[in-house]
């Protein structure tokens, strides 16, 4: 399989992607987007080859700070994988 990455790097390195490439011998496709901009999600899908599924991973985990920004965790966790799932 070859492996496609789309992130909005909010709470993640770029770096990581390029030491996962490091570590398997491959180049990764890399877009860098959110998955709450439902274009930037349809331009990613439409530019390569074939996409045959999904890991979904973009989701904010930090549970103090979902008690206190209830609507940015709903925004990222709820309406992303909805998009994504259009």
């Amino acid at each position: 399989y070859d492996v496609v990455i789309l992130d909005n790097f909010c709470n993640a390195s770029p770096k990581s992607i390029e030491r996962v490439q490091e570590l398997s011998g491959k180049k990764l496709s890399v877009h860098e987007a959110d998955t709450r901009d439902p274009n930037a999600l349809r331009k990613v899908f439409d530019s390569e080859v074939t996409i045959s599924s999904v890991v979904h991973l973009a989701g904010l985990k930090a549970v103090g700070e979902s008690v206190e920004k209830p609507h940015l965790y709903y925004d990222n966790n709820v309406l992303g994988s909805i998009n994504l799932c259009k």
